[in-house]
């Protein structure tokens, strides 16, 4: 326990088969968005004045606990993948560097990208994918015991205290802005390396503790801002996904207002 750090160190077109192209892939996420627009999908004769929701999206209140239901489905798919991309590649990672890098002083993680990606998706939800990515960690490595665990599951949800940023700045600020981009993922992984070294030292008593987990993660700090800057000119990946729906249900409206335009 006194070599938290250390121990994973060692271990470690044609123009009318274009269109058809076109309506075909537009038709289809015209459907994906109509599932969180209730509006769009044809539920819009909602009684605001009733309390009461059903299950029938045509009676009051149906239409709602339809979106929510959809919206809550997306959510759960989205979480799913993030983790199962969380866990494919930091096993990865980890095991490549145990086998083929075993002297290296430095560590590199894919868990607080991808945790910072998902907290701007989706918020304080990301705290599955910090613990999700601290237990893989120590899977992967060999360090299947509760004081790593320990270290590394509960220690990673310091990258929680990014919240804050989210908060103050807004999703779209941070997204809008380079330098607020990486300003968000470096609080992310710094907040991950305060955690881990403060239940090091609770648990420990170790001065050094406060140290150790830092300096061995600088490759990482690269890496998560890297990917950071690449994902935030992807169009809609490092994005509170609320806001992603919202200006895509916007855009296919003012297409189709385009089109119908164009067409009389």
């Amino acid at each position: 326990m006194n070599n938290c750090a250390a121990h994973l160190r060692r271990r470690r077109r044609p123009g009318d088969r274009g269109a058809a192209q076109k309506l075909s892939v537009s038709s289809i996420m015209q459907m994906i968005f109509d599932m969180y627009d209730p509006d769009q999908a044809g539920y819009n004769k909602i009684d605001e004045t009733s309390s009461e929701e059903t299950d029938d999206p045509h009676l009051p209140g149906g239409a709602l606990l339809k979106e929510q239901r959809t919206h809550q489905q997306y959510r759960l798919i989205d979480l799913i993948l993030f983790a199962v991309m969380l866990a494919a590649f930091e096993s990865l990672v980890v095991t490549a560097g145990i086998r083929w890098f075993p002297g290296e002083a430095y560590l590199v993680s894919v868990t607080a990208v991808i945790t910072a990606i998902v907290m701007m998706r989706w918020g304080a939800w990301a705290a599955v994918h910090a613990v999700l990515g601290g237990a893989v960690t120590c899977l992967a490595a060999g360090m299947a015991e509760g004081r790593f665990l320990a270290v590394y599951c509960v220690g990673n949800l310091g990258a929680l205290l990014a919240l804050a940023l989210r908060e103050k700045m807004g999703p779209e600020s941070i997204r809008q802005s380079v330098w607020r981009t990486l300003l968000f993922g470096a609080a992310v992984l710094l907040g991950m390396q305060a955690g881990r070294a403060a239940v090091c030292l609770a648990l420990t008593g170790r001065a050094d503790a406060l140290t150790m987990f830092f300096a061995p993660e600088a490759v990482t700090m690269l890496f998560t801002l890297v990917v950071l800057w690449i994902a935030r000119r992807i169009d809609g990946l490092f994005e509170d996904q609320g806001h992603y729906l919202k200006r895509m249900r916007q855009q296919f409206a003012r297409e189709e207002a385009e089109e119908e335009g164009g067409s009389q």
